[in-house]
């Protein structure tokens, strides 16, 4: 992926986490072999797992306000991290 096309990917999988809409973030965003921490201890592995443990609670919530914190963003290797309290 184009350097710019990849800091642009972020900014909108950010986006749609402020906007509360984690689920589509985690579709349109997160590779298959992902891995989820919560409380540094492995919550999920993989997409599958992730997003089966995630659905129900934010189904069932009323709203979902998403805060994103300490975003870091390394170009050359592709990668983002970033701290997602929502």
């Amino acid at each position: 992926m184009e350097s710019n096309s990849f800091v642009a990917a972020t900014d909108e999988q950010i986006e749609l986490l402020r906007d509360g809409k984690p689920l589509e973030a985690f579709d349109a965003f997160f590779a298959s072999s992902v891995q989820m921490f919560a409380n540094d201890v492995l919550f999920a592995d993989g997409a599958v797992e992730g997003r089966a443990k995630q659905e129900p609670f934010i189904s069932a919530a009323q709203s979902i306000i998403g805060k994103v914190e300490d975003v870091v963003i390394d170009e050359a290797r592709g990668l983002c991290a970033f701290h997602n309290l929502s």
